[in-house]
């Protein structure tokens, strides 16, 4: 082992990974409650693992930083973690923003947010049990909020743990927490995001029942379109030092306050979590009730990443759709006719025939494009080609144009020299 690791409580484990000993940090012997700071590789992708990579490291020193602290702190002093978390918290925030600003796909996103959520608890469970017996309570100035409450052996008389935060209230039972019957030390944490909402919306489906009652319903009575949600509330971590929380029969209770739902077909409001295996929401184990219009209270059986979704039916305007189409099919028979006229009736042969058939060319060819491959969007290789030619066709229709102007300039303001534009001029 590093002489530096053994003054700090650090040991190596057998996989690699750095542990955190809290006994040994405050010279407790009777706690004897680790916790892994072990890193998940990140996924292909040269701008997540740029982000990634750099959160990781940041978080590293601002680990080492803290152990530096504690090393000289008096052993009910929280002041130094609490230090370190505040700086996380800011750390945090620029990282959600930057994982928001990214031209990523969904899919993408959904993975870059995943990735830093794991990171985020295995951190704050790892910080968490070197404090004191203590309930702290830190907010960052743009909003994103943490709420630790850690209690020891022989000091867990409170049976209901409670965090209260601006937007959130989680109440969870201690009794059925970890540290009750082997005497070690209780953890529990809430942390609200800033800004991880809009990060989590556009999963293709939410694992819920009443997702598919919502598509089967809304097909038969309104027409076509499609289930929808939104991400209506702030997203929490709610989290404990036992990452397997669905084998302790936990049952915590957490309250949101959210804006006022919009008004959409076939509304329902879900209690969900992030599901960090399949990258969606799901509602298993979680059962909603309505305080009011903007408050909500979720029940769980497990702890993870919760949030209030908005679902609803998408109607689709299907009348602004027919009338592109149709309009546009007209507009092809007349280019069509109109390119045969030109190319087949030899009393029409001369420079403006050319130009005009050309023009009809590119129209044509563009139309067709359109219509066939704009609803080609879920593939990004076939979506690239269709805006590429719709780009090319439409650029050399508007060259056309210009061509044709030039030709009317010609014959008909320049009176006195009438000739028009020579055919080996246009190409």
């Amino acid at each position: 082992m590093h002489p530096l690791a053994a003054r700090q409580g650090i040991a190596r484990a057998p996989s690699g990974t750095w542990f955190l000993s809290r006994g040994i940090l405050l010279g407790r012997g009777e706690v004897g409650c680790d916790s892994v700071i072990s890193f998940s590789e990140p996924g292909p992708g040269l701008v997540l693992q740029k982000i990634l990579g750099s959160f990781q490291a940041q978080v590293g020193r601002l680990c080492k930083a803290a152990l530096e602290e504690l090393k000289q702190m008096e052993a009910q002093s929280a002041e130094p973690v609490k230090r370190q978390l505040q700086g996380f918290l800011d750390i945090l925030e620029k990282q959600i923003n930057l994982v928001g600003q990214q031209s990523e796909s969904v899919e993408r996103r959904h993975q870059m947010a995943t990735e830093l959520m794991v990171i985020v608890e295995k951190l704050l469970r790892t910080l968490g049990l070197t404090l004191p017996n203590s309930t702290i309570s830190i907010a960052s100035t743009s909003g994103t909020e943490l709420g630790l409450a850690i209690r020891k052996a022989g000091y867990q008389s409170q049976e209901t743990v409670t965090l209260q935060q601006s937007t959130t209230h989680m109440e969870l039972n201690w009794a059925r927490a970890p540290g009750q019957k082997n005497e070690g030390v209780t953890l529990a944490g809430l942390l609200t995001y800033q800004g991880m909402s809009p990060i989590l919306d556009g999963a293709a489906r939410v694992e819920a029942p009443e997702w598919d009652k919502i598509n089967q319903t809304g097909k038969w009575a309104w027409g076509p379109g499609q289930p929808s949600y939104r991400v209506l509330s702030p997203v929490v971590s709610a989290f404990i030092n036992d990452r397997d929380t669905q084998a302790l029969g936990l049952s915590v209770s957490i309250r949101f306050s959210h804006p006022l739902p919009e008004s959409q077909t076939k509304l329902h409001l879900l209690c969900a979590y992030w599901e960090t295996s399949r990258k969606h929401w799901a509602t298993n184990g979680c059962t909603q009730q309505t305080l009011n219009a903007t408050l909500t209270r979720c029940q769980c059986n497990h702890l993870t990443s919760f949030a209030v979704l908005m679902a609803f039916y998408e109607l689709e305007d299907w009348t602004l759709d027919v009338i592109t189409k149709v309009g546009l099919v007209i507009s092809l028979v007349c280019l069509l006719l109109s390119i045969l006229t030109f190319l087949f009736c030899r009393a029409l042969k001369g420079p403006r025939t050319t130009i005009h058939l050309h023009l009809c060319l590119a129209l044509f060819i563009a139309y067709t494009v359109f219509l066939t491959g704009s609803s080609s969007t879920g593939n990004r290789v076939v979506c690239g080609v269709v805006a590429g030619l719709l780009h090319y066709f439409f650029l050399a229709a508007f060259c056309w144009m210009c061509l044709e102007g030039a030709e009317l300039y010609l014959l008909v303001v320049q009176v006195f020299t009438p000739h028009g534009l020579r055919r080996r001029y246009m190409f």
